[in-house]
């Protein structure tokens, strides 16, 4: 019984210290900045392509909460059926490891936010590129 007490005792402890790696390594999602542009070209603030753009933004961020697959690409308007459709895309690369939903989710929240700040307001399109994601957006279609 010596021996199966030592080899429980050792399957726990091995077990604690996979989860503790599961774990780092769901934070560890590297968002330094890589590259980046910004559309010189802006939208008045009363442009219907406004919100089509904050929409587009929000579900880039959002969707890879909902949808397994995280590379793809988005197409929403102002919702009144005009011409003003937001064209948008992302990719992720942490999809190696089956905790690449949380991971990709963190990064893309990470990327909308640094896209705001590294753009001025109004921009008809931008992109960002971090180590493990990316996020683009525009008034035409690019894919």
């Amino acid at each position: 019984m010596g021996s199966f007490v030592g080899a429980r005792a050792a399957t726990t402890t091995a077990t604690s210290v996979l989860l503790l790696c599961l774990l780092s390594a769901a934070a560890a999602v590297d968002t330094s900045y890589e590259s980046g542009w910004c559309n010189e070209e802006e939208y008045a603030t009363a442009d219907p392509y406004a919100r089509s753009v904050e929409d587009m933004l929000a579900d880039l961020q959002e969707i890879a909460e909902f949808f397994p697959v995280i590379n793809g690409t988005l197409v929403v308007d102002d919702g009144g059926g005009g011409p003003s459709p937001c064209y948008g895309s992302r990719t992720c690369s942490c999809t190696n490891d089956w905790l690449y939903v949380p991971r990709c989710q963190s990064c893309f929240v990470e990327a909308v936010k640094q896209l705001r700040s590294r753009c001025r307001p109004h921009r008809i399109g931008a992109q960002i590129a971090l180590k493990d994601c990316s996020v683009r957006y525009e008034n035409v279609c690019f894919f």
